[in-house]
């Protein structure tokens, strides 16, 4: 696969660059990009994934996307952030931009994100089609739910991907996975969602409820409560009062 990794700071590249080697050597092709323009010009090499940091000198990263999507429409744009960009990353998402990921980026995130996008080639979901086992799918369903949390995910559509149906899926992904479909999500979205709270003390429950895929804060707030046994504004608090002691 085609990677590029698009930020001004040359530590972030080589970090990022290190990370995809260690876990999947020999498996990719990788380019950088130092600013926004270089970024439009990169991407006449058509990359399969790109990372682009938001603030970058000469072009941000929101302009740079508008412009290479042009040049590259098929290509998987992943952006970087940082929490003071949340919101703006969150709006990017919307306009099409594929995920994104926040500043640490973690070795687990980012290994998810180039899967996921692996599975998005259409060489490699005919290919999974082929030759699919249990294992594979339940790979394939948490690679899923690891780039679309934040999106409205639905079992019928993952086994449409899959060309096997809905009923199976769930009951494979149950046995497989110990716990239901629907729960895992729930798993996912909350876990990350107590990252963005400790992390953030100003951020807003509203705001990470919208960020993990709830539109209706309420719903966040029970689902959280069931799966961590307090509401996001006491684990909130709970969080900030510990970091400043």
């Amino acid at each position: 696969m085609r990677i590029l990794i698009a930020d001004d700071e040359p530590m972030v590249r080589l970090g990022i660059r290190t990370m995809i080697e260690d876990k999947m050597p020999s498996q990719h092709a990788m380019a950088e990009a130092a600013n926004g323009k270089e970024v439009v010009l990169r991407a006449a090499d058509h990359p399969d994934l790109a990372f682009v940091d938001i603030r970058m000198p000469l072009m941000d990263g929101i302009q740079a996307i508008t412009e290479a999507k042009n040049i590259s429409p098929d290509t998987q744009w992943v952006l970087v952030t940082g929490f003071s960009d949340f919101v703006y990353a969150q709006q990017a998402i919307r306009l099409g931009v594929t995920d994104y990921l926040l500043k640490p980026v973690s070795p687990e995130e980012l290994s998810e994100v180039v899967r996921a996008a692996e599975c998005r080639l259409p060489a490699c979901a005919q290919l999974h089609r082929q030759t699919a086992g249990p294992g594979d799918i339940i790979a394939k369903i948490k690679a899923y739910v690891a780039a679309h949390y934040m999106r409205d995910i639905a079992i019928s559509t993952l086994a449409g991907e899959l060309d096997i149906t809905p009923n199976y899926l769930s009951r494979i992904f149950h046995q497989r996975a110990g716990c239901t479909f629907v729960s895992y999500v729930s798993q996912v979205r909350i876990g990350i969602a107590q990252q963005l709270l400790s992390a953030n003390p100003n951020i807003s429950i509203r705001e990470v409820s919208e960020a993990v895929g709830y539109l209706n804060p309420r719903h966040f707030t029970k689902v959280f409560a069931k799966l961590t046994g307090k509401t996001p504004s006491v684990y909130q608090i709970e969080k900030a009062f510990r970091t400043e002691t």
